[in-house]
Parts: C-alpha cells; sequence; structure tokens
C-alpha cells in the first residue's frame, strides 16, 4: 500500500506540468493523462491491477487504439481473459486496414 500512495503522488507532481507533444494528444484531459502515467508507472512497480484499472479507463475515456492495444498487452501478459477480449476486440475494431490489425 505504501508504493501505490507513493505512485499517487509522482503521479500528481508529474501531470501538473506534463506537456503533451503532438496537437492531438493536446487534446487530452488531464483525467487521461493522469491515468495513462499512473497505467505506466503501476507496471514498472508490478502493479498490474493498477495498471490496467488506469489503462481500461484512459482507453474508455479516448478510446484511442494505441490504449485499447497497450491494455490487450498487458491483459494477455496478465492472464485476464475477459479484459483482453474485450480490449483486443476494440483495437482491431479500430484498427481494420492498418498494418497493426495485420
Amino acid at each position: 500500500m505504501h508504493q501505490r500512495g507513493a505512485l499517487w503522488v509522482l503521479v500528481g507532481v508529474l501531470s501538473a506540468g506534463f506537456a503533451m507533444p503532438s496537437a492531438r494528444a493536446a487534446d487530452a484531459d488531464t483525467d487521461t493523462i493522469f491515468d495513462v502515467l499512473a497505467g505506466e508507472i503501476a507496471v514498472r512497480l508490478d502493479d498490474a491491477n493498477l495498471a490496467l484499472e488506469r489503462l481500461l479507463a484512459a482507453a474508455e475515456r479516448t478510446d484511442d487504439p494505441r490504449l485499447w492495444q497497450r491494455v490487450a498487452q498487458l491483459s494477455a501478459f496478465e492472464g485476464d481473459w475477459d479484459a483482453l477480449k474485450r480490449a483486443a476486440g476494440r483495437w482491431l475494431t479500430m484498427s481494420q486496414g492498418t498494418q497493426d490489425a495485420k
């Protein structure tokens, strides 16, 4: 639990001054930025449940195929087959006709 508290403090500090690199990303709201940062930091801290929770929230909010892809990858790694089915289905639907879908 101590790690999780430190994670939230770190993400809060990072997201306060976080600069988005692309025009599309500039439209992202702070909740999405927070969720992506928290999810990726949770991956580094081996907290798969928190990582999936945060990245899934960001994917649902933005419907970004890159986030659905990341959720699918993490779900497969963790053996969360329900989340994998949902994320992979959404990712493939959104990526039809692209190289990612192949």
